[in-house]
């Protein structure tokens, strides 16, 4: 089985105000956080770009951790990036198509524990086409999405929503009743970012 993960970090971070990928968390940007604890588990990691595309992309490449880190990235630009997050996601999706499943993860959750990413890929299973955390009845995220549903995403128009897709009779869904409540939280404002980073 071949595992890629994929990071949108191409929005303009209106609501927290500031550049989310970028901010300090544990003393490195929340982007290089994400990918750090992603490459231990997936073959390859897909980051979508847009705004602040060269920042983003030093940031990464200047602070890795690990010497063959670098064959596991590719970088995609999206230009349409502020036509909303799902032009990203289809672009992402264009660079996956070589993998049977894809780690659909936001850059607003640089604090979910290292141990969670091992426990979520042990939850795949071939019978099912998308697979969702979930803590104490509450849907959360990343999500883990097989390969049969990318091409349902693409042929969605640019203005979709990938709950539409969720929505869709034909996908069988797995929901993972995990003991992580962070799957539950974002980082979309000033306060979220002081209350995690803590």
């Amino acid at each position: 089985m071949t595992l890629y993960s994929l990071i949108i970090s191409a929005g303009l971070s209106r609501r927290m105000g500031k550049f989310k990928p970028l901010l300090n968390f544990n003393g490195r940007p929340v982007i290089s956080n994400i990918i750090d604890k992603l490459q231990r588990v997936s073959d390859k990691t897909i980051i979508v770009t847009g705004y602040k595309e060269e920042e983003v992309r030093n940031a990464v490449t200047n602070g890795l951790h690990y010497s063959d880190l670098n064959d596991k990235l590719t970088f995609v630009f999206n230009p349409d990036f502020e036509s909303g997050m799902f032009t990203s996601l289809k672009r992402g999706i264009e660079a996956a198509e070589n993998c049977d499943w894809l780690l659909y993860h936001f850059v607003d959750q640089p604090h979910l524990p290292e141990n969670f990413y091992s426990r979520f890929i042990n939850e795949i299973e071939d019978t099912y086409d998308w697979i969702q955390p979930s803590y104490c009845g509450s849907k959360g995220h990343p999500l883990l999405i097989k390969q049969n549903v990318f091409d349902l995403i693409l042929s969605e128009n640019d203005d979709s929503t990938l709950r539409k897709i969720a929505n869709r009779e034909e996908i069988k869904k797995k929901i993972w009743n995990c003991g992580f409540r962070e799957v539950l939280e974002d980082m979309d404002t000033a306060a979220d970012y002081e209350r995690l980073k803590m």
